[in-house]
């Protein structure tokens, strides 16, 4: 089974290098502006939407544990990654120290996801989608992914937005499937621009997802309307063969796949943040700002966007129903921009809660809902 994954990986790969190499003489440099980033690119119109090359730049990397490695997720605090040759799951720090692994529940563990509480797998041959309880490693549940009423042999990423699961399927009849996390049934579905997005992730409200478009020389990132599916900007990450796509609430993270289909087996961390989810704004603020929490309702993590428009102490904290402070998120003089944060409620009860934002003279404060 592993010959004929590898078999298919090398029929795609020769596929996507060739297109490569007619397009990189096809296009000439421009500038591009990407979540609000310009930066200077290579266009192409297929499909109508434009496309920018070399704009991500590389944090670091470091070797992924397996030699197989295809999907990753972050927890709040660590990496997890799986792996489809040594068929294990592992936790990582953000420096590539495994903390702690076990086996996956079957041979191609392809895609992952961490919802707050549980581990979700994607199966990419068997098309089955695991809940795991990372204390024991054990599957709770099970549900048979999309795949059209036959076994899905490329289902592969995916994400989560705090209610529901999202889940892409490559291939020429391509989708990606909303999901509901009690029972695995499609809520919506839509087309993506590109047959080959193997990685997905949700980061700031919108659903983000990669395609192994050149393979050899890296992929295009797609921001998408959740609600739609259209695409709202791209732009391209130098990474070889990229897979598994995951955001920790303020960079992208990217595993590259095996050597034998043009990756190096590394986690890669992206070095250009996004710096808002509204094009609108940009660093150079004129006034202060408090953004609406999302998703709202939430479960357990939600993000606030707030900006100033000097350089100022800025106090960010959470308080209950009854005004007791829950959490300080920040506390310290920042400069001015827009910023984002995530919050993680584990542990704390169903209910409303307020966001408060001091800079000052200026306070405002927002309700959020946490639904468990």
């Amino acid at each position: 089974m592993k010959l004929f994954t590898y078999t298919l990986f090398f029929l795609l790969l020769l596929t996507q290098f060739c297109f490569s190499q007619w397009y990189q003489q096809n296009n000439q440099p421009d500038d591009y502006l990407f979540a609000g980033v310009k930066i200077s690119g290579l266009f192409d119109e297929m499909n109508g939407v434009n496309q920018a090359k070399e704009t991500f730049d590389t944090l670091y990397s470091f070797p992924s544990p397996g030699s197989l490695p295809s999907g990753l997720a972050w927890d709040g605090q660590y990496l997890w990654n799986c792996d489809a040759n040594s068929e294990m799951i592992y936790k990582l720090t953000t420096t590539g120290n495994v903390v702690t692994s076990f086996s996956a529940p079957d041979y191609s563990p392809s895609g992952l996801e961490w919802d707050g509480n549980y581990l979700w797998l994607a199966s990419e041959q068997l098309a089955i989608l695991y809940k795991i309880d990372t204390a024991t490693g054990l599957p709770i549940e099970q549900f048979q992914l999309p795949s059209f009423g036959d076994p899905d042999p490329n289902g592969f990423g995916l994400a989560w937005d705090g209610q529901f699961l999202w889940h892409s399927e490559y291939s020429d009849s391509a989708r990606i499937y909303k999901l509901d996390p009690q029972n695995g049934q499609v809520v919506g579905s839509f087309v993506p621009p590109r047959n080959s997005i193997l990685g997905i992730t949700w980061a700031e409200g919108f659903l983000y997802g990669i395609s192994i478009e050149f393979a050899l020389s890296g992929g295009y990132i797609f921001k998408f309307d959740p609600s739609t599916g259209s695409v709202l900007d791209s732009a391209f990450w130098e990474i070889p063969y990229p897979l598994g796509l995951t955001w920790d609430g303020s960079y992208f993270w990217n595993v590259s796949s095996f050597t034998g289909a043009g990756g190096n087996e590394r986690i890669y961390k992206a070095g250009n943040p996004l710096t808002s989810v509204d094009d609108k704004i940009s660093n150079n603020v004129s006034s202060f700002i408090l953004k609406q929490n999302y998703p709202n309702p939430f479960n357990p993590s939600t993000s606030i966007q707030y900006a100033v428009s000097s350089k100022q102490f800025v106090s960010l904290k959470i308080y209950d129903l009854l005004g007791n402070e829950v959490t300080t998120l920040v506390n310290e003089e920042i400069p001015a921009g827009t910023y984002e944060i995530t919050w993680y409620a584990e542990g704390l009860p169903s209910g409303v809660y307020f966001y408060q934002l001091r800079t000052g003279s200026f306070i405002e404060t927002k309700k959020m809902v946490l639904v468990k």
